[in-house]
């Protein structure tokens, strides 16, 4: 079983409550006036019978959607970074790096630092 750093464990607590904060916090992404506008559509539609089910049918094909593209741009970033790009980054910063094993070996604080 592996052991956790210190900074392994500050960063995984981090995640945690970054996912609690996302979790529990209403996202504002749009501006006031559009969402004034959306908010007066959704009430315009809650008037009509059954609206409550096509909303949340809406909803949910939304949030797939949204996570669907998510995935996409993630498998998308990931095909278009070499590994021999990425070894030669990490080799720069330890030049005991010369495989993609090396890279996975490497302690948590220094692939942060690295980021590529």
């Amino acid at each position: 079983m592996a052991t956790f750093s210190p900074y392994e464990h500050d960063e995984a607590r981090k995640i945690v409550e970054r996912k609690h904060e996302d979790a529990v916090r209403p996202r504002n992404r749009l501006s006031r006036v559009a969402q004034e506008t959306g908010q007066k559509a959704v009430e315009g539609v809650r008037k009509i019978p059954y609206a409550d089910r096509a909303i949340d049918l809406g909803a949910g094909a939304y949030e797939q959607a949204v996570e669907g593209l998510g995935k996409a741009l993630s498998t998308t970033a990931l095909l278009t970074l070499s590994n021999k790009r990425l070894i030669k980054k990490f080799a720069r910063r330890d030049a005991s790096v010369t495989t993609m094993e090396d890279i996975r070996a490497l302690d948590l604080k220094v692939i942060d630092a690295v980021r590529p």
